[in-house]
């Protein structure tokens, strides 16, 4: 398997919405003195549901508070929906979030929230489904729910679109992008969508590398209401690299990735910008020998470069699956990695001139546990799922 265990976020393989998923990595490292010991907080679950996923966290003020986090529920009878929490500071609670009438399913993988009234005004983007067909979705809301249901484009035909990561600027009128895939007569085409100044979503044309045979988006970031850049991965002659883009405001351009000496497949699978010219994208690859590991690339404003990440001892599998970078605070990335037996959860931060792996504790006795998202501002929250003692998927939050 090229990225991850069943149920995770990023899976890479097609797939239909019934499929469940936040600190700023090649040599296998111990931590130094410095990196940073995470703690686990106390998060509720969907009330009456079997499963509770959380994929995606965004905060926004000068501490960590207040945040929104969204993901999925899964009721007892397999039926999905969205899902989400809100922390104001001290705790977390469960928060409304809805989907179309009539949807047979749902979820949210992506969340961005702005300062609006002295509170917050969040955007998640997600799926749903509806008579077979699986649309993209965008509610709008904030602490108190992410209730009202945007519209939004989907291209005539597909059978499948999905919105995988969501960017806002603030500016006279609020400037969003979300980004995610596209199938269509078989073939998994990336997509592309914009709030306009009408406040409506419309289809950007977005560029594939030349011959692509699937393309997916999975993440985005804006840093300024004229620059973005999108990460994700391509498949052409039966391998897997990473894709990137960037917007000047008024178009999207490819741009080149570099990968590992010896990699056989890359992908990045989220981004976080401070600035224009300092952006990260975390992800894996997979080495001459058919290992996974941690994948990290730099935006200096031009071009992207690879750094180096550090791995835990003796993991046979190593993926980030968040990343957050804001000015004058380290990068942090999280993700997960198989110690040969279990799934554990990783933070790694970048210092300024190096990667260093964090303390992150799991729920005792879980086989499954890894962090999906995280937001730093003061501090960091990250946030994700692990497995129970029963098999139920259960809601997991970390702070640092």
């Amino acid at each position: 398997m090229f990225y991850r265990l069943p149920q995770a976020r990023y899976r890479r393989l097609p797939s239909a919405l019934g499929l469940v998923p936040a600190l700023c990595g090649l040599a296998f490292l111990v931590a130094p003195a410095s990196a940073a010991t995470w703690t686990i907080q106390t998060t509720p679950n969907a009330i009456g549901a079997e499963h509770s996923h959380l994929y995606d966290i965004s905060c926004y003020s000068t501490e960590t508070k207040p945040c929104v986090s969204v993901g999925k529920l899964t009721q007892s009878g397999g039926k999905t929906a969205p899902y989400a929490q809100a922390w104001n500071g001290t705790s977390w609670s469960n928060i409304s979030a809805s989907a179309p009438e009539g949807a047979t399913a749902g979820e949210l993988q992506s969340a961005d929230c702005i300062p609006f009234s002295g509170s917050l005004l969040c955007f998640a983007a997600g799926s749903y489904a509806s008579a077979g067909v699986t649309k993209s979705l965008i509610v709008l809301g904030g602490t108190g729910g992410l209730t009202s249901v945007e519209t939004t484009p989907n291209p005539e035909g597909a059978s499948e679109t999905a919105l995988k990561g969501m960017a806002c600027k603030q500016s006279f009128t609020t400037a969003c992008f979300a980004v995610g895939y596209s199938v269509k007569s078989g073939k998994k085409t990336v997509f592309a969508i914009g709030r306009n100044s009408e406040s409506k979503w419309v289809t950007q044309a977005m560029p594939e590398p030349a011959g692509a045979t699937s393309a997916e988006l999975h993440g985005v970031d804006c840093p300024t209401t004229t620059f973005c850049v999108a990460v994700g991965n391509y498949t052409v002659s039966g391998s897997t690299w990473t894709m990137s883009a960037t917007w000047n405001g008024a178009s999207w351009t490819l741009r080149t990735v570099p990968t590992p000496a010896g990699s056989t497949r890359t992908t990045l699978l989220d981004v976080s910008c401070s600035s224009a010219s300092s952006c990260t994208g975390v992800g894996a690859y997979r080495n001459g020998v058919g290992t996974q590991l941690s994948f990290v690339q730099r935006w200096n404003g031009s071009s992207w470069s690879y750094q180096v990440s550090p791995n835990p001892a003796g993991s046979a599998n190593t993926v980030f699956q968040g990343v957050s970078c804001i000015s004058g605070t380290p990068c942090v990335a999280v993700g997960d990695w198989l110690d040969g037996k279990n799934w554990e959860p990783m933070a790694q931060e970048w210092n300024g001139s190096a990667w260093a792996l964090d303390t992150t504790p799991g729920p005792s006795g879980s086989p499954e546990t890894l962090l999906e998202g995280v937001a730093c501002r003061v501090g960091c929250l990250s946030v994700g799922w692990y497995v129970d003692s029963f098999g139920k998927t259960k809601t997991l939050a970390e702070s640092r």
